[in-house]
């Protein structure tokens, strides 16, 4: 009976199907259990219960821990207010209305939890709840959330079915990427609050009103899609911080001109997108433009970038004449115009000392090159 059992009796309840190599933490020489005031990376309330359990470990990309055994998150005592389980590789399954009445925060990043997650089943307590990188499967209710919750992230499962928000929900954070949900994405619908949202590599398609999206947004995720539509920058949210939008079929002209100044970073390569474009009005503090592989044309000038910008990417497009590469500016790292159709004259200074990849020369069909004296060409590919 679990209200007449201790925390002792609970927390030995938890780890009892864990593998025999982590149970060995939290026994003694005898096998027999510690008390868990000398289990490690348990933290108690003054009056001895557990508060917070952080049981975490590191791991290098893409890897995910096996052989680990299960574990009971439905054992957990009510005192409990944080669970930090992050690449373990633990079994088991999330039994929302099970889970400690007065847990704030839940992370359980890269484990090996299966079945459904009823989100509306979580406390009006959780203000936190990460379970990405999972095997967990079946639809999702953002409708019905807890008015606390503020950050959701349960990209990386199985889920699937169809997507329905509720506008007026609390949340600031919102991860729902690397899944199979169904259907068009109505970013008019999200919820207005959003300060960050993710939906990356899922199998949703359709069109996106992208003059829609919640007003305070800063972070856009939607690579890797078939979104398709325009990109009006003057619609987009004016805190906007960083717009990922690679590999997906929007298309038409772009105004950078006109992105809001708060932007540094913007990525749409792989898409549709066509014209010319402005660089001489970047917004302050971009730091990473990405306009690769798409269809953009006409002659650029490289002369204003802000002092900020890293990362630049533009090949892979139609750009042609001339290009004067002596003012770039001390802060760029990746300069990349390769595989453009450049026929003029190519001017080129020193070699900015930050630059590390700097392609202009190759596949394209320059009529002259002009560069310092002394300039190792070389440093140019």
């Amino acid at each position: 009976n679990y209200e007449s059992m201790s925390q002792q009796a609970l927390m030995e309840m938890v780890v009892s199907q864990m593998s025999d190599e982590n149970q060995a933490e939290f026994k003694d020489a005898k096998g027999n259990f510690l008390d868990i005031i000398e289990w490690n990376d348990l933290y108690f309330t003054d009056d001895g219960s557990v508060r917070d359990v952080v049981w975490t470990s590191e791991v290098g990309p893409g890897e995910k821990p096996e052989g680990q055994g299960k574990i009971q998150l439905e054992w957990f005592p009510d005192t409990v207010e944080e669970i930090w389980m992050t690449h373990r590789g633990f079994e088991g399954t999330i039994d929302c209305k099970k889970l400690p009445r007065r847990l704030r925060e839940f992370y359980g990043t890269n484990n090996r939890f299966t079945g459904s997650l009823e989100l509306e089943q979580l406390s009006n307590n959780v203000e936190v709840f990460k379970a990405n990188d999972n095997f967990l499967s079946g639809s999702l209710n953002f409708r019905d959330l807890s008015e606390s919750i503020r950050k959701l992230c349960v990209c990386s499962n199985r889920f699937q079915g169809p997507l329905c928000w509720k506008r007026e929900s609390p949340l600031e954070d919102l991860s729902i990427g690397d899944n199979v949900f169904i259907g068009s994405l109505k970013v008019s619908e999200l919820p207005q609050g959003l300060l960050r949202f993710a939906a990356e590599a899922t199998t949703l398609d359709g069109f996106v009103d992208l003059a829609s999206l919640p007003p305070a947004l800063e972070d856009l995720r939607i690579a890797d899609n078939c979104f398709y539509g325009s990109i009006l920058c003057e619609k987009l949210p004016k805190s906007i911080q960083a717009s990922h939008m690679n590999n997906n079929s929007f298309s038409g002209t772009i105004d950078l001109a006109r992105l809001p100044k708060t932007m540094k970073t913007l990525k749409c390569a792989r898409n549709f997108l066509s014209g010319s474009i402005c660089l001489t009005e970047l917004p302050p503090n971009l730091k990473h433009l990405n306009l690769s592989k798409n269809r953009f044309c006409g002659t650029i000038v490289l002369k204003s970038l802000p002092n900020s910008l890293v990362h630049l990417y533009l090949h892979e497009n139609a750009f042609f004449g001339d290009l004067d590469l002596t003012q770039l500016p001390d802060s760029l790292k990746h300069v990349w115009l390769n595989r453009n159709t450049f026929e003029g004259t190519l001017t080129i200074g020193e070699r900015p000392g930050s630059v590390e990849r700097l392609k202009v020369i190759k596949n394209n069909n320059w009529k002259d090159i002009r560069y310092s004296d002394g300039l190792n060409i070389s440093d140019y590919d």
